[in-house]
């Protein structure tokens, strides 16, 4: 079962400033008929098309054993038998989450890592009925039997 990342608004800002500052003096060049400066359109195009396949290829399968973890290019695996607790977090660290409603992935030995699902209620009820060992902290799957822990 494959859940796409959520993409926040500090993502969206970031990435309608971006298309403002390269794409807008790109397509007023074109239309005017004024030479494009080479290192502008290879700017625009590797910062504005690196950005949008990453928007695009962020996912979490869940398969019968694994969550599989995409961003861009990069692909990590973290068993379900390793998974310990899913905790709500809304951390800045640098993380395959293209929104601050994060979930931290906790497992042992490792690894450890912070994802956005869209729909985070379904992709708990879906990880909970493959680990139901695993241990919720601030978050709620609805009808999946755990409540948020307190104090969390």
């Amino acid at each position: 079962m494959r859940f796409r990342s959520e993409i926040g608004a500090p993502f969206a800002i970031v990435y309608a400033f971006l298309v403002w500052r390269l794409g807008w003096p790109l397509a007023r060049a074109v239309g005017t008929g004024t030479p494009v400066a080479l290192g502008l359109l290879i700017a625009s195009v590797v910062t504005l098309g690196g950005l949008a396949f990453l928007a695009a290829a962020t996912s979490y399968t869940l398969t019968a054993d694994a969550l599989v973890v995409r961003c861009g290019p990069f692909r990590t695996t973290v068993p379900l038998a390793d998974i310990q607790t899913l905790r709500a977090s809304h951390s800045l660290l640098a993380a395959p989450a293209l929104s601050l409603n994060r979930i931290e992935v906790v497992a042992s030995p490792g690894p450890w890592v912070l994802i956005s699902p869209v729909d985070q209620p379904r992709f708990l009820q879906a990880l909970l009925a493959r680990a139901p060992h695993v241990r919720l902290e601030g978050l709620t799957a609805q009808g999946a039997g755990q409540a948020p822990v307190a104090g969390v």
